[in-house]
């Protein structure tokens, strides 16, 4: 099966370590910027800060409702924060990187996800994108809201795209991507 991943960046005026916190944080912090039009019920299972976390959440969209369950790994603390859910093929990762504006962080979410084959391949990458582009900034404002306790949050500089796993030389798994 293929996969595409599908990505959102911001700069968001904060420092690094505040603003992995709030991520890592899924009983207090991430809940917080978490879109209620889109997602509900948000259950911590185990752990509740950073990797060995189990969450559980329904995410609703076009009218929809599907549940997920993910694990919380972090592969570079402080830095990398990634949910996996096995069952659906969809991995999230939360990229915070100290920028070399004073204050500011860029923030990136990316979101990989297995592809239909065939002819409604590029229609679903299109939509899903559409839809997940959507989410991510409204994340990433609540995100910079949170970490500011600004609410009227101006995210004109992010940025989103979708890219197949082939522009990473074959390899599979977002792990492997080097963001600028």
């Amino acid at each position: 099966m293929t996969h595409y991943n599908v990505s959102a960046s911001a700069y968001v005026p904060a420092g690094a370590g505040r603003i992995y916190n709030i991520l890592a944080d899924y009983r207090n912090g991430h809940p917080n910027i978490l879109p209620p039009e889109f997602f509900q019920n948000l259950v911590v299972e185990q752990g509740g800060f950073g990797a060995g976390t189990v969450i559980r959440l329904e995410m609703k969209v076009l009218g929809s409702t599907r549940k997920f369950r993910a694990e919380i790994t972090e592969p570079h603390p402080g830095r990398l924060l990634v949910e996996t859910d096995s069952d659906a093929g969809v991995i999230t990762a939360f990229t915070v990187t100290p920028s070399g504006q004073s204050g500011y962080s860029l923030v990136k979410i990316t979101t990989r996800l297995p592809s239909r084959g065939g002819i409604l391949a590029p229609l679903e990458r299109y939509f899903t994108s559409r839809i997940l582009h959507r989410i991510f900034i409204a994340e990433l404002r609540l995100l910079t809201a949170l970490a500011t306790g600004r609410y009227n949050v101006d995210l004109s500089a992010y940025e989103t795209r979708v890219v197949p796993d082939r522009q990473y030389g074959g390899r599979s798994g977002w792990q492997h991507q080097t963001y600028p």
